[in-house]
């Protein structure tokens, strides 16, 4: 009864508050703790773990080419009643090349070859995929020492490097040998002298030497030594073996006198030159 009574020392109205509930995303996580390598097939980073309350969803996480990617994470929760704490980070996150590792390829060469007029060739032994290998010095058809190289491309040069190397080689094609040692003069008996020059000569039709005579060659009767000198034909030969001298004759020719006889019959008579 506000008309009879008065009040004093009233309480005054009371303010309340609700203070908002915490959403807390430590439990949130990442899966990745080192880079990817590149397999051909899309790769993905995941942000594990639930959180009652908090909705989550990630976006650039998934990739297949090598490369440096970063994840984003979007967090949706009602933001009016509920305070995030220990929010999760973006992620940098790596597909790091494939290694393809050349160093079991080698050369298929031996030993050195011997010259015989037709191309020689080294060729790799192996192979790997994505790896293109490019090749020089590695043929030659001539006697002499080479040297062959080896540039490997890749084929995939975004997702794969190279490991080890092909060190160069270097090769050789040997000169041909060529024995002279069996070679023969095609002097058999004494010539006779008639005039005409007699000449002594190795039998042979190789190609493969060039011969030099001394001595080989006459017309007088008389007794003489055959000397050949035999070189290679080119640098692709090397001569091996000796070959003898050779003692050859032309003897005189004979002048039978048997048949000869005087022409004298009778005496002379004495004559007076006039003078």
């Amino acid at each position: 009864d506000e008309a009879n009574y008065e009040l004093i020392d009233a309480p005054l109205d009371l303010a309340r508050e609700i203070e908002k509930a915490i959403i807390d995303a430590s439990p949130l996580s990442w899966n990745y703790t080192e880079a990817l390598t590149y397999n051909g097939s899309e790769q993905e980073v995941k942000l594990e773990g639930s959180v009652e309350n908090l909705q989550v969803s990630v976006e650039g996480n998934k990739a297949k080419n090598a490369g440096s990617y970063e994840a984003k994470i979007t967090l949706t929760y009602d933001s009016d009643n509920y305070e995030l704490i220990n929010e999760p980070s973006n992620l940098k996150w790596e597909i790091k090349k494939a290694i393809i590792d050349i160093s079991g390829i080698k050369f298929d060469y031996v030993s050195p070859f011997t010259y015989d007029g037709k191309e020689k060739e080294v060729k790799l032994v192996g192979s790997v995929d994505k790896v293109t290998f490019n090749l020089s010095g590695h043929k030659g058809t001539n006697a002499g020492s080479y040297e062959a190289n080896v540039s490997a491309t890749l084929v995939d040069a975004e997702n794969y490097e190279l490991s080890g190397q092909i060190a160069p080689l270097t090769w050789v094609i040997n000169k041909a040998k060529v024995d002279v040692s069996g070679l023969t003069w095609n002097y058999s008996q004494a010539f006779t002298y008639d005039g005409n020059e007699k000449e002594v000569k190795l039998n042979t039709n190789l190609t493969t030497i060039v011969i030099t005579y001394q001595n080989n060659k006459a017309t007088n009767a008389g007794t003489y030594t055959a000397q050949a000198t035999i070189a290679p034909a080119n640098t692709n030969y090397e001569v091996s073996g000796t070959v003898a001298t050779c003692e050859w004759v032309i003897n005189k020719a004979k002048v039978d006198v048997s048949g000869l006889t005087w022409d004298y019959s009778e005496p002379f008579t004495y004559k007076k030159k006039k003078k």
